[in-house]
């Protein structure tokens, strides 16, 4: 399976216009073919922008066409997302993030906490703990406790996962040595 991205810039103030084209190219894309005896479908994501509601030359539609796209990626492949103000605050947000976790990584500001993996037995008394899980925490020196569910993604994005994912097997190791 094969997904094309692709950001559109719509010229008019109809958002419906914009979405209603978007449609139309992802529908005409859907068509599966073939190549060298293969099955090939394509998918397309799209971020919307319009003039000149959201800018008013190349430069700054293509940029929010990008944040649009950007967002539709998050929700979902194969969507479509009109740019809203708000996306540019969010993209700078995660920017920060980003620089933020890197350097909590290389400064040992990441922790762990380990939660019990177990066999339910018959009773209490039966059960038994088999291993422990390993999870993730952050305590952010300005946000306070950044949630997993923020910065694991931001993580793998980034490329960063791999690195958190060495510091996290070192510390486990030396906790259970």
């Amino acid at each position: 399976r094969c997904e094309e991205e692709q950001a559109l810039l719509s010229d008019g103030t109809q958002a419906e216009a914009g979405n209603a084209l978007a449609a139309q190219v992802a529908q005409a894309l859907a068509k599966e073919f073939s190549i060298d005896d293969k099955a090939v479908r394509t998918g397309v994501t799209t971020g919307i922008a319009v003039f000149p509601h959201n800018g008013s030359d190349g430069a700054s539609l293509l940029a929010n066409a990008g944040a649009a796209l950007f967002r539709a990626k998050q929700k979902s492949r194969g969507t479509i997302s009109l740019y809203q103000p708000e996306m540019d605050q969010q993209i700078r947000d995660r920017r920060v993030l980003h620089q933020d976790l890197s350097k909590a990584i290389k400064n040992g500001e990441l922790s762990l906490a380990f939660q019990p993996q177990g066999v339910a037995g018959p009773s209490v008394a039966e059960s038994e703990i088999i291993g422990f899980e390993a999870l993730a925490r952050w305590a952010h020196p300005v946000r306070g406790q950044v949630s997993p569910a923020e910065f694991i993604p931001i993580a793998e994005e980034s490329g960063l996962i791999g690195e958190m994912g060495e510091w996290i097997l070192r510390q486990v190791c030396c906790e259970a040595a």
